[in-house]
């Protein structure tokens, strides 16, 4: 069961690292230009104003989620640190303390993760 956690914990952390960057850095290519359109430009600004709004306010909220999920995960961290240099040695404290931090990690990269999938899909949208 040990072994299946840590194959999970490094997919993950490859995915993070070599994946995401190219998911996200990467530009979408449009064949067909329409910014020099003067009209097309009036209708896109005629439409999209109640679409901008409320998918500003979408994006907001998902943005405020995610930091406050990363800001849990790092006073988890902090927390699971801290109990793991007080714990002396004592086997009970360090595996508790062992277990906040690889909860903490996991909710951390669970965090970076769906922030750059949501990056990915805005850039879309």
């Amino acid at each position: 069961m040990k072994y299946f956690f840590k194959k999970i914990f490094f997919a993950l952390l490859f995915f993070c690292f070599l994946i995401m960057p190219f998911l996200i850095f990467t530009t979408p290519i449009d064949a067909q230009d329409n910014s020099l359109d003067p009209l097309n430009n009036v209708t896109n600004k005629i439409s999209s104003t109640n679409d901008v709004v409320v998918k500003e306010v979408i994006i907001s909220f998902i943005n405020i989620a995610l930091g406050i999920a990363g800001i849990i995960a790092i006073v988890m961290a902090i927390i699971g640190t801290f109990l793991a240099i007080t714990s002396s040695g004592r086997e009970s404290e360090t595996t508790e303390a062992r277990k906040l931090l690889i909860i903490a990690s996991v909710g951390f990269l669970i965090v970076l993760m769906s922030y750059a999938i949501e990056y990915w899909i805005i850039k879309f949208i």
